[in-house]
């Protein structure tokens, strides 16, 4: 009986032994992660602090179409006091001639001056809109005026001259201002007051090119150009 029961117990170790040793012998497998639906996002990159840099040219306008006009008119000192006490009566023989030429402005603000010089310096840094003034001041600023007439004689006197301080004066106004100078009886009139008995034209390269070859030779010869 105590044999029987030895065995038994000899055989039930076997078993148990046998089953340890072939758990340590199995392979070890990594556990597999959980599945999951959510997307694996990428850093976001830290914010650009750099500056932008501004659009070319911005705020500037590429034309001038003004509202209102600034025009100086260089006289004689015989005529300039008669002119004075008329300038507001011309201002508005201008907006006048302006409107029926097909361009609305609200005011016309004139002045008057005896140097052509001093007008031709504040037309091309924007002090005035328009001058009528000599063309041998004119020709001082080629760079930033521009001649919509000019009077007619071989060698031209007068320029009338826009500014383009603060742009290109658009096409519009130019033609409307030299129609309304040169085609209106309001126009004809107002020219007429500051420059009496001058016929004006559409300016030409060769006509200011005499008037510098003539300031040349005055000055060749030790004379005054103005």
């Amino acid at each position: 009986m105590k044999k029987n029961i030895l065995l038994l117990f000899l055989f039930t170790f076997c078993l148990i032994l046998s089953a340890c040793m072939q758990e340590q012998n199995s392979p070890q497998t990594d556990p597999v992660p959980p599945t999951t639906n959510q997307t694996q996002q990428q850093p976001t990159p830290p914010p650009d602090d750099s500056p932008v840099p501004p659009a070319e040219n911005e705020g500037t306008p590429s034309t001038f179409a003004p509202e209102e006009l600034t025009m100086e008119l260089v006289v004689e000192w015989e005529t300039a006091d008669a002119l004075l006490s008329r300038l507001e009566d011309m201002g508005e023989m201008l907006r006048l001639a302006l409107e029926d030429s097909g361009y609305s402005v609200e005011r016309v603000t004139l002045t008057i001056s005896t140097a052509g010089g001093f007008t031709a310096e504040a037309l091309s840094q924007g002090g005035i809109d328009a001058a009528v003034l000599p063309a041998v001041d004119f020709i001082t600023c080629p760079e930033s005026t521009t001649g919509i007439a000019m009077s007619s004689e071989e060698i031209p006197e007068t320029v009338i001259a826009l500014s383009l301080h603060k742009g290109m004066p658009d096409s519009t106004f130019c033609s409307a201002l030299f129609d309304a100078l040169t085609k209106t009886e309001q126009g004809k009139e107002f020219l007429q007051l500051c420059r009496p008995d001058a016929v004006f034209v559409v300016p030409t390269e060769e006509a200011m090119q005499t008037v510098a070859d003539w300031v040349a030779q005055q000055e060749e010869n030790g004379g005054h150009a103005a």
